[in-house]
């Protein structure tokens, strides 16, 4: 059904407009799929001590620069983190984070040995040309690590064995006391 219309409407117009039209309705659909945030993560969980990225990836269009921003767990003041442009690197923010943050070469953003206070909303904001700005925010939530399965094991042991050794203390007083 599509390609009947494009075809009609191809057959009526010049083989020049038929092109830029093809290719207009090529590039919508690329920029649209780009700046769908459902194509993302929108929530990010990671563990105390781990590496996390943040995904935030043009599909096409030429990217000008990315800003990140973050707005902590604790509080609702929205902190500018990073600057990513390609013509002079990455530039990175007075924050909490500064030390921590890594950029791929794609600008997302990784979080190097995250804590519990990284927790919160990062924004990621791309201005592109000629498509203009395109922002999407990512909630990051951190949590302690979990128990490893042989620590639990070690600690079913240790206590296993501590009431078996209270058992044979007590057994042992227990029957000296009957002996005198």
């Amino acid at each position: 059904m599509c390609t009947a219309h494009f075809n009609e409407f191809c057959d009526r117009c010049t083989m020049e407009r038929c092109q830029l039209f093809a290719f207009s309705l090529l590039a919508f659909i690329t920029i649209a799929d780009s700046s769908d945030p459902n194509s993302f993560k929108k929530s990010v969980t990671g563990y105390r001590g781990e590496d996390i990225t943040l995904d935030c990836k043009l599909l096409t269009g030429h990217l000008i620069q990315v800003d990140w921003h973050w707005t902590s767990g604790n509080n609702n003041v929205k902190t500018k983190i990073a600057l990513n442009d390609p013509q002079i690197g990455p530039i990175f923010y007075d924050s909490p984070l500064k030390e921590k943050l890594v950029f791929s070469d794609d600008s997302s953003l990784t979080i190097k040995n995250v804590e519990m206070n990284d927790t919160g909303t990062y924004t990621c904001v791309m201005t592109t040309f000629p498509s203009g700005s395109f922002e999407r925010d990512i909630t990051l939530t951190v949590l302690d690590p979990p128990q490893s399965s042989g620590v639990i094991i070690r600690i079913v042991i240790s206590v296993l064995l501590l009431i078996i050794t209270m058992t044979t203390i007590t057994y042992v007083f227990i029957a000296r006391k009957r002996t005198t």
